[in-house]
């Protein structure tokens, strides 16, 4: 995660700012703890990856959505990926032939360049994520599942092959961890149906100038 990014990031629980407990080494933060300033619960950052959420009776049933997309993935004998998934959504082959196109159509409708702030919600492995900052957007992506296969982990390969880092966060969609306006636009593809309210999940979606992808 950014250092950068700290001034943008609200506890869920209170809406308060976040701080950094121990003194960073660098820009970008690999290992470390954020704080809530107003109520003192504390949040882990691991691998570069931010776990803001409250683990509540709200958050239980996201949890077991995560474990349950890893088991499946398991049970089915797609866990592991080669590097092919590295480049979506231009995979060339069903379903990511249409996703790719629907893709291109919002890039141009959209035209996010250097400095935008988009927020991928729902952001599954990151490829949204990963394609806005080759842009040279400001890219943050948003999941449920941490898993280094087939969840937002698998960031990490894709920042690696193109040497560009996005923040990726572990949250609530429907209780997101950022002060309002800090995003130029929203995306989302293939996810809001995992909403455990969508209406309340899309009713706090304007404070942050949703654009929602197919």
């Amino acid at each position: 995660m950014h250092l950068s990014t700290i001034p943008l990031l609200r506890c869920p629980a209170t809406g308060g700012p976040l701080s950094l407990i121990e003194p960073p080494d660098s820009e970008w933060i690999e290992t470390g703890t954020l704080r809530s300033i107003r109520s003192g619960a504390t949040f882990a950052i691991r691998d570069g990856m931010a776990h803001i959420y409250v683990d509540d009776q709200r958050w239980a049933p996201k949890a077991q959505e995560a474990r349950g997309w890893v088991q499946m993935a398991r049970d089915l004998g797609f866990y592991h990926h080669g590097d092919e998934d590295l480049r979506l959504p231009y995979f060339g082959a069903p379903p990511w032939i249409d996703i790719a196109r629907q893709f291109d159509i919002l890039l141009d409708i959209a035209e996010p360049g250097p400095g935008t702030r988009v927020l991928d919600l729902g952001a599954g492995r990151g490829w949204a994520a990963h394609c806005f900052a080759r842009r040279g957007c400001q890219a943050f992506a948003v999941d449920i599942c941490d898993d280094a296969q087939i969840g937002l982990g698998r960031a990490r390969a894709m920042m690696a092959q193109s040497q560009l880092r996005f923040d990726t966060f572990i949250a609530d969609g429907e209780n997101l961890p950022f002060a309002n306006d800090s995003f130029d636009f929203v995306f989302s593809a293939a996810a809001l149906h995992h909403a455990t309210d969508l209406q309340n999940c899309l009713s706090r979606l304007p404070a942050y100038y949703a654009l929602v992808g197919a």
